[in-house]
């Protein structure tokens, strides 16, 4: 069957590290959310936005808004809503990113496609750390949830492992394709990096 897939930016955390909205944290001239929507729009035409609630502004045409899934903690409420809106909207699979890696490979999707098995999620794999929003997730695993709710866990990276996890391999580069935005000092390392990524694609 032929892959259906929505990507789906989580948007839910609070972002206490880095002073609150982290979404609208400005690198390179835009907020972190318009690097997030820039790579998203270079995946799939199906585009998701998912967040807590409507404190933060970052309402964009070609996304639709959805909400985190209550009753779960962490991002696992963002990938557990667009599990649901995927099933509701005839998706196989969901994309899930975070909206703080703004140097995600281009190639995110066709790699982790590569891997994929149909029933497993698969998690890019970087310097042999999972990466467990920058994953693919077949919208059967939606079925699996209250179970694994009900035991009191709620990490991602559990509930890959719950209904069966496959890592991505992805080669080593100059600049950390998944390396993630927490607090300002990660934003000023981002500045420098921004600039090695541009000479890097330029030459």
């Amino acid at each position: 069957m032929d892959k259906i897939t929505a990507t789906a930016i989580i948007a839910g955390g609070k972002g206490r590290r880095a002073g609150g909205n982290k979404a609208g944290l400005i690198l390179a001239g835009k907020t972190l959310f318009d690097h997030a929507a820039a790579l998203a729009r270079g995946y799939t035409d199906r585009l998701l936005l998912v967040v807590r609630d409507d404190s933060a502004d970052m309402a964009v045409c070609d996304m639709e808004r959805i909400y985190d899934c209550e009753g779960i903690n962490g991002p696992l409420a963002g990938i557990a809503a667009a599990l649901d809106w995927g099933n509701a909207n005839g998706c196989t699979h969901i994309l899930a990113l975070a909206c703080d890696t703004p140097f995600l490979p281009a190639d995110l999707l066709t790699g982790l496609y590569a891997a994929d098995d149909g029933r497993s999620a698969v998690f890019a794999q970087y310097d042999d750390r999972l990466q467990p929003l920058a994953s693919l997730w077949p919208v059967s695993a939606q079925a699996q949830l209250p179970a694994y709710i009900s035991s009191g866990k709620m990490s991602v990276i559990g509930f890959g492992e719950h209904i069966g996890l496959i890592g991505a391999a992805w080669p080593q580069t100059a600049v950390n394709p998944f390396f993630n935005i927490n607090d300002a000092d990660d934003l000023f390392q981002a500045e420098q990096m921004f600039m090695l990524h541009l000479r890097n694609e330029s030459g």
